[in-house]
């Protein structure tokens, strides 16, 4: 009887930590991000590429020598399905400039932020 129990008790354990891994494979956010400099314009664009609908977030910042001390130049949201993509686009004065693309856990912010990357635009 105890065997038995002992069996039991390990399938379940088993069975759980499938599950719960499962599920977290489920919340991976990925994307994709790029961005470009035409004269004094800036634009970046986020792809989802999570395989479901996730809220996701692109943002232009600039910065003359410290990266911390930006400026938002421009941002732009949405709650897209996978492979759809959202752009931002201003003007770029100072030195250096980078796009950030953030993607959340799932279709709300709330969810917290699943991926995040940037990219250099000037």
């Amino acid at each position: 009887m105890k065997k038995i129990m002992k069996k039991a008790i390990t399938a379940i354990i088993c069975a759980m930590l499938l599950v719960g891994t499962m599920g977290m494979t489920a919340l991976a956010a990925s994307g994709d991000i790029w961005g470009n400099l035409s004269g004094n314009w800036g634009t970046a664009t986020l792809q989802n590429t999570s395989g479901n609908t996730r809220y996701c977030v692109i943002t232009i910042r600039q910065y003359d020598y410290d990266p911390s001390k930006y400026t938002l130049v421009s941002s732009n949201q949405a709650v897209m399905s996978s492979g759809n993509t959202v752009t931002t686009r201003g003007e770029i004065s100072d030195m250096h400039a980078i796009g950030v693309g953030l993607v959340y856990n799932s279709a709300q912010y709330q969810s917290g932020i699943g991926w995040r990357d940037t990219t250099q635009i000037k």
